[in-house]
């Protein structure tokens, strides 16, 4: 058996943080554009990278940040 690809690390998931995990660059972006511009700030990561993270949304009024994961056994 395979071994699993790399998960985002749930438990350190803060209250209220919103996670997703996307298929695609093309998904996260279009899921990236659904942000208003002047309530959030999208923060793109290098990617690929080893934990999938593709973006963090910062909001000016929160602690919280959203992030985008994109899948690596899809985006092959």
């Amino acid at each position: 058996m395979a071994p699993s690809a790399p998960q985002p690390d749930w438990e350190a998931r803060l209250p209220g943080e919103q996670w997703v995990v996307l298929d695609s660059v093309a998904a996260a972006e279009r899921y990236l554009s659904t942000y208003p511009a002047d309530k959030a700030i999208i923060q793109r990561e290098p990617y690929p990278n080893p934990q999938g993270l593709f973006a963090r949304i910062l909001f000016v009024e929160r602690v919280q940040q959203d992030r985008v994961y994109i899948s690596p056994a899809s985006s092959e």
